[in-house]
């Protein structure tokens, strides 16, 4: 099948490639940003993965063993959201391994959980080791109960259910693209080594694939008729790309739509995949033809050749030194002014820390100032908030923020240099749709959190009271003055303190 071809550019840790005419390098030089990863919470059994739903405070962090974490202000609830210990099996590189949120999780209650099984009744997949039943990987949607902080195991409805003929190269992130709404999911190639059933190429499996299915119905999933393979004789409709090894953790670009990947090697490259928002599907990715940009040479699939211009190469690789086993991260949306943009990866094996600058493909490493995410702790996942803000999570059972070392005045996690206002915190939920720190809902370039001048007439006076009134006790209104989410008796406080004055460079001061 025709790949879609990008420009075959790719970027090679420690030693020197040229292809296509791209000279690749280690990485830049460039000093490191000012950033330092924060202990945010412990005491997690081997926790896989973070995430959580837009908008939302909270932290969920999925433990391997089957259970659905909730992280709030950095303490750690004993009660699981959810609790799939009875379901979940840890063979091999298995776990609860994916968790993915739709945009209207918070009101729907509505989510999504991929994970591995030995399926008792099932008849294909690898034998697991107790000799009871056969490996699986599990997508199923579940639901919420009513205080959205408890999960009804028994809501479960299974999507998918696929065979894995080995314990090994299950991927593990599950997302929903913001440009389209589709689910996604990377199972692997269904392990061992150098794919041997050769299902990375072939159409007719799921394994090896970046899969896409429509899941916005009211049960099931539908085969999205814009996949490259739709209505295909012998092809399974849901594959969306090809030529995956282990598609351990990836992401979507919550600003684009870009999917970047982190595609796990073998025994000579790791590498970053790229699909840019918007594309026809049919990307083929290379494996097992190509690892990375290197030939495969051990029991490579028949077709396409290698080089083949229906291949397309990784924007960036590197070699297996010291380093072995790349965790794909995301493309930073937050606070910090020398991340904003970036794409933020690492490697498993000893910790490492890289930006990739999606433009120009320079890549910076971020070791130093944050190895002590990932000291003496295998690195798990790199993974964002409900706002933009970036949490790492390790095996040893930590959960790190990534925050900035430049100055910040009103200690609200903001630096300076990127708050609006300095002199009043900015509460979790004060940005603006499009990604700025504060809303400014009267648009006099202060933010809410500083500026009690709601009709902007250029005094805090019994107008302003007035419209505060009228929107009390309401969701996200223009007079949620401490960003909480909220507007009640915290932003009338506020309103009082600034009543009668005249809205200065602080906002509520004189």
């Amino acid at each position: 099948m025709e790949g879609v071809r990008v420009r075959r550019v790719a970027l090679v840790f420690g030693a020197a490639l040229s292809l296509a005419g791209a000279q690749a390098g280690a990485p830049s030089g460039c000093a490191a940003p000012p950033v330092e990863a924060v202990l945010v919470a412990q005491g997690l059994a081997t926790p896989m993965f973070v995430t959580a739903p837009r908008g939302d405070p909270r932290l969920f962090v999925l433990e391997r063993s089957g259970t659905i974490r909730i992280v709030t202000n950095g303490a750690l609830r004993t009660r699981p959201f959810l609790d799939l210990r009875s379901r979940v099996s840890t063979e091999g590189e298995g776990g609860l391994l994916g968790l993915a949120f739709p945009l209207d999780a918070v009101t729907s209650g509505v989510f999504y959980v991929y994970y591995t099984a030995c399926d008792t009744r099932a008849t294909s997949g690898a034998a697991c080791s107790a000799g009871v039943g056969r490996f699986r990987s599990i997508l199923s949607r579940f639901h919420a109960s009513g205080d959205l902080d408890v999960a009804d195991a028994g809501s479960e409805e299974v999507l998918l259910d696929i065979a894995q003929p080995f314990t090994n190269h299950n991927g593990g992130t599950i997302a929903l693209r913001p440009t389209d709404g589709m689910l996604y999911l990377g199972p692997g190639d269904g392990g061992w080594g150098n794919d041997p059933d050769e299902v990375a190429q072939s159409p007719e499996s799921l394994l090896g694939k970046m899969l896409r299915i429509d899941v916005r119905g009211p049960g099931g999933y539908a085969v999205p008729s814009s996949n490259p393979l739709f209505g295909r004789a012998g092809a399974r409709g849901e594959i969306w790309s090809f030529g995956l090894r282990n598609p351990y953790r990836w992401s979507f670009d919550r600003e684009t739509g870009d999917l970047w990947i982190g595609d796990v090697g073998q025994g000579q490259r790791e590498e970053v995949d790229f699909e840019a928002a918007g594309g026809a599907g049919g990307v083929n990715h290379g494996w097992d033809v190509m690892e990375g940009s290197l030939c495969n040479s051990e029991d490579p699939a028949p077709s396409p050749p290698c080089g083949s211009e229906t291949l397309t190469a990784p924007v960036v690789e590197y070699a297996h030194d010291g380093r072995c086993a790349i965790v794909g991260g995301v493309v930073y949306r937050g606070v910090i002014p020398e991340l904003r943009g970036r794409y933020l990866f690492g490697d498993y094996c000893n910790g490492s820390f890289f930006s990739l600058d999606p433009v120009t493909r320079a890549v910076s490493d971020l070791t130093g100032p944050l190895l002590q995410a990932s000291r003496d702790h295998q690195l798990s996942s790199i993974g964002e908030d409900g706002f933009g803000e970036v949490y790492v999570t390790n095996l040893g059972g930590s959960l790190y923020r990534i925050r900035s070392t430049l100055p910040d005045g009103d200690h609200d996690g903001v630096p300076d240099v990127a708050d609006d206002c300095t002199e009043e915190p900015n509460g979790p939920l004060a940005r603006d749709a499009g990604g700025n720190v504060q809303l400014d809902s009267d648009g006099d370039g202060y933010g809410n959190a500083c500026d009690a001048d709601l009709d902007a007439d250029g005094s805090v006076s019994f107008g302003d009271l007035a419209l505060m009134k009228r929107h009390f006790f309401t969701a996200n209104g223009p007079a949620d003055l401490d960003g909480d989410g909220w507007v009640d008796f915290g932003d009338l406080a506020r309103m009082k303190a600034a009543m009668f004055r005249t809205p200065g460079p602080s906002g509520l001061r004189p």
